[in-house]
């Protein structure tokens, strides 16, 4: 997990997001059942697509790539069962894979809230040993962040473990090599897999600041 910013609103909330949320709510005071055509309206294409890029087509939460895993699913920041009235509200919606979003349910604690990528800084509360998430100095929202999305979870820790042994033979080369330009040239490369659309980017960027292999 790392920060995001969050993009410009898609049209089709410029234009539809008040009327969604109205026709919603009036279910909502009525107490009825409200039809899936009402409630789903957060699904529209337009809405997935802004949220993919924003997220750099990742998980916003253990930063796999959804289209090497899943289709990937919108998510609500805060769950749409209690905060109805936030059902369509673009600062609530992000978009996870299948397995955090299962694990995260309907959490809410306003007392130890899961961390939010768009307003807290993971980077400072998250640290890898190796390619296990640890929260730092204790930190209680990370802890409960990473244990109910489950970030440690075995095939995830599986999957980044790889992609460390994927790097490993630049960071050695990096090292080893007392030539100034080649040893820009890997810095460069080593750079590209930091940046905020990069699978297990923050996992990567602690691992070089680890090995000391810095700009």
């Amino acid at each position: 997990m790392r920060s995001i910013l969050k993009s410009d609103k898609p049209e089709i909330l410029i234009e539809k997001e008040k009327e969604w949320h109205d026709e919603l709510m009036q279910y909502v005071k009525q107490g009825a059942e409200i039809p899936s055509t009402v409630a789903g309206r957060y699904r529209h294409s337009q809405i997935k697509k802004a949220l993919l890029s924003e997220t750099g087509d990742k998980c916003v939460y253990c930063e796999s790539k959804l289209t090497h895993i899943d289709y990937g699913d919108i998510e609500h920041i805060l769950p749409k069962s209690i905060f109805r009235e936030l059902t369509f509200s673009w600062d609530n919606l992000t978009i996870g894979c299948a397995k955090c979003n299962k694990n995260k349910d309907i959490y809410y604690n306003p007392k130890l809230p899961l961390l939010n990528p768009y307003i807290d800084e993971p980077e400072k509360c998250i640290t890898f040993i190796g390619a296990i998430p640890y929260p730092t100095n204790g930190n209680d929202r990370a802890e409960i962040t990473i244990m109910k999305l489950k970030l440690d979870r075995s095939e995830l820790v599986e999957r980044r473990d790889e992609h460390i042994k994927k790097l490993s033979p630049l960071f050695k080369q990096f090292h080893r090599t007392q030539d100034l330009n080649l040893k820009q040239l890997l810095l460069d490369d080593l750079m590209e897999y930091t940046k905020p659309d990069k699978e297990f980017s923050l996992l990567t960027k602690q691992v070089l600041e680890n090995l000391k292999i810095t700009g």
